[in-house]
């Protein structure tokens, strides 16, 4: 069960579905892993565990069961060599599709990407504006040791109506939010295309987002 209202809203992003607030892919069906506590704090061991869950429900090493896509709108300070980005990775390479939030401490400058955002196969996540503006607090790429271009893609983030914890709803701003509408366009294309690999739905994201007026290592490189 949620206690901290944002696994909610993030959930609403993804897959809300009533007559007054419609999620990305509204008739996706969504697994609930809680990592974290009420205050929104948690253990890197954790949130590893949820990932594997996500893999392998019944832990009988048997993917068929995976979830078709993660969402993971959390973050702190990470190497894309440490084990949450490494969990991610090893999520990817058995074909799930993991998106993760850039981070919010784009306001420091560049190399502010956290992990998991800076695992190498993750679609990684930053924030943009109703008017097509990167958020200033996004993260920033280049990885650090790695120097991975990050973030992957913007996507909105900023004035996000969504589900509230208590009913009705609350808008919420960050790369927390930017995440899941990417994981939404994911369940779509998994949905239209369930023999895609992850780099191809990855590559159909990046190919055909819209270019924005800065560096990539603000708003993603697109592939052509």
């Amino acid at each position: 069960m949620d206690d901290n209202g944002h696994g909610t809203h993030v959930a609403g992003i993804v897959a809300a579905n009533s007559s007054t607030l419609k999620g990305v892919a509204p008739e996706a069906s969504l697994i609930a892993c809680k990592a974290l506590d009420a205050s929104g704090n948690g253990y890197t061991s954790t949130i590893i565990e949820a990932i594997e869950y996500s893999i392998d429900p019944n832990n009988d090493g048997d993917y068929s069961d995976a979830a078709d896509v993660i969402n993971l709108s959390i973050g702190g300070y990470g190497t894309p060599d440490d084990p949450l980005a490494t969990a991610v990775n090893n999520a990817s390479t058995i074909g799930v599709v993991v998106c993760a939030a850039a981070g919010n401490d784009g306001d420091l400058g560049f190399y502010t990407i956290g992990s998991p955002g800076c695992a190498e196969k993750a679609i990684t996540v930053g924030n943009s504006t109703k008017s097509e503006m990167l958020a200033s607090s996004s993260a920033k790429g280049p990885t650090i040791n790695n120097f991975y271009i990050k973030p992957d893609v913007l996507a909105p983030g900023t004035g996000i109506k969504s589900c509230r914890l208590s009913g009705g709803t609350i808008v919420y701003s960050g790369t927390s939010m930017a995440s899941p509408h990417v994981a939404g366009i994911c369940a779509l294309l998994k949905k239209q295309h369930p023999e895609w690999t992850v780099d191809e739905i990855k590559s159909a994201i990046k190919s055909t987002a819209q270019v924005l007026q800065y560096e990539p290592m603000q708003q993603g490189q697109r592939f052509c």
